[in-house]
């Protein structure tokens, strides 16, 4: 019998083109939207903090600054409207920072603190 066929690796382009056809196939017949799915992704590597690509469209320092008008901003919203934001970072601080952080609502305001602010407390 022969030898059976070496298994496709990621080299292989045309193993890898077919490979995401079929990826697409199925998200297409299951009625996933593309854009919803690869915000989902992104949102996700967000959490895992392997997204490097969005950070790298401002420095750090200017990300900092952002990040401080962005902490003013919450302040000046009512106690009301930032109440259930503070709690959950007074319970467990570690979990806000990973599953809501800072710079995903500056980068979906555009860097606008007071949009920003108001998305996250929300």
């Amino acid at each position: 019998a022969p030898p059976p066929a070496p298994l496709p690796s990621r080299r292989n382009g045309a193993a890898m083109e077919e490979g995401n056809d079929t990826i697409e196939d199925m998200l297409s017949a299951s009625g996933y939207d593309e854009e919803v799915l690869n915000a989902s992704m992104d949102a996700e590597r967000d959490v895992l903090g392997t997204t490097q690509t969005a950070r790298s469209s401002i420095d750090d320092f200017s990300l900092a600054n952002a990040i401080q008008g962005l902490n003013q901003a919450m302040l000046l919203l009512s106690i009301e409207r930032r109440s259930a934001y503070e709690y959950a970072v007074r319970s467990n601080s570690r979990v806000v920072e990973l599953e809501t952080p800072k710079e995903r609502f500056l980068r979906h305001a555009n860097y606008d603190f007071w949009s920003a602010a108001q998305c996250l407390a929300f």
